[in-house]
């Protein structure tokens, strides 16, 4: 929520603190890097699960029709085709309309037909942005430094969002940094991505708790039938 990125002087800076204090408490401030894609590695126990390149939202140009109007026709498309993701539209935000001043651009420019231009900085499903399935391009490398950091963390479920050239090559020879790491990661994107091979990370995960606890998982599960037999009868 009001995430504006690429802020080049200290003074705009300040100018975003001092709207975003009147509604939010507290504020996180991030190191800025562009040009660089975005990777989601969902890591449980100690072992990748899923791995998803997610890419910012984008239009294409038709020729006649305005960027406005192209961000409109994609949210109609997007509501539609993304049922698990209702609120995960393009927005005309302040970072929408930042990012299309860097590329000369205005929500009136009309493009070129075919011409791609991406429409905002964040990445993320619920600001308009697809994912794309990638398990297999992750390197041993990248594995291992992922698996150290969730140890020296101590959650056995994370996500970490993770920036580089590319995710089959080793972090420091990719210009890459680890991001953030989520504690509560969203799994919506491996389950069900724009694009590529889908892993169902939920019955992983849900399969490792009841061998951890089958003693009350049977209860339960005894419990529920028992329930159900009594309101049938």
């Amino acid at each position: 929520e009001g995430v504006n990125c690429n802020i080049k002087t200290e003074a705009l800076l300040r100018q975003y603190l001092d709207k975003l204090y009147q509604n939010y408490d507290p504020v996180l401030i991030e190191s800025f890097h562009d040009n660089l894609n975005s990777y989601r590695v969902l890591m449980f126990y100690g072992k990748v699960l899923a791995v998803a390149q997610r890419i910012p939202a984008f239009v294409i140009g038709d020729g006649i029709q305005s960027v406005s109007a192209l961000i409109d026709l994609k949210n109609k498309h997007r509501a539609k085709d993304m049922p698990c993701s209702p609120d995960g539209l393009v927005m005309k935000n302040e970072d929408c309309q930042t990012k299309l001043r860097e590329q000369g651009l205005s929500l009136d420019s009309i493009l070129l037909k075919n011409e791609t231009i991406t429409v905002c900085y964040t990445c993320n499903l619920a600001r308009g942005g697809t994912t794309k399935a990638c398990n297999q391009l992750i390197c041993k490398s990248n594995i291992s430094l992922l698996q150290k950091a969730s140890k020296v963390l101590g959650l056995d479920l994370i996500g970490f969002d993770v920036l580089c050239e590319n995710i089959a090559v080793p972090l420091s020879q990719s210009k890459g940094i680890i991001l953030e790491a989520n504690s509560y990661p969203d799994i919506t994107m491996h389950e069900y991505p724009s694009s590529g091979e889908p892993t169902h990370v939920s019955k992983i995960i849900l399969r490792k708790l009841i061998y951890r606890h089958p003693i009350s998982y049977c209860w339960h599960r005894l419990k529920s039938k028992l329930a159900f037999t009594q309101t049938k009868n």
